[in-house]
């Protein structure tokens, strides 16, 4: 594979990460029940399954907010419409994107931006999954 092909591959995994970014980031920041975990897809933490889980959203998380809370914890803040619930979301929400963004500054220095967006892919396919 030449340098050009390599180019138009990597511009056009951009173009498919920032097209889900943004709309992510619309439902993430619009609706605050929703959050990402770092290696996953989104929780809603509204439905009831998570009313009794004392697991943490993302327990590898750097954000204490996502590492430190249970998901039955912030299931009560949404649902009970507390503002905590709202800022720990968006504390969330803020750490995954902070993160992935370093991810790819990473891959792109790297030269390997190809390799990530393949791996972010298969973790947000494997959230999907494994979240039903």
């Amino acid at each position: 594979m030449n340098d050009q092909e390599l180019k138009v591959k990597s511009r056009e995994d951009f173009k498919e990460i920032h097209r889900k970014l943004v709309s992510n980031a619309a439902e993430c920041f619009i609706d605050k029940d929703k959050s990402k975990r770092v290696t996953f897809g989104p929780i809603n933490l509204k439905n009831a399954r998570y009313a009794d889980d004392p697991r943490p959203v993302d327990e590898a998380s750097a954000c204490a907010a996502a590492r430190d809370f249970s998901r039955a914890y912030l299931h009560h803040l949404v649902r009970a419409n507390e503002m905590l619930g709202a800022i720990l979301l968006t504390t969330i929400n803020l750490a995954y994107y902070q993160d992935l963004m370093a991810g790819m500054r990473n891959a792109i220095t790297a030269g390997m931006f190809a390799d990530f967006c393949a791996a972010t892919r298969e973790s947000w396919a494997q959230g999907k999954a494994s979240s039903s």
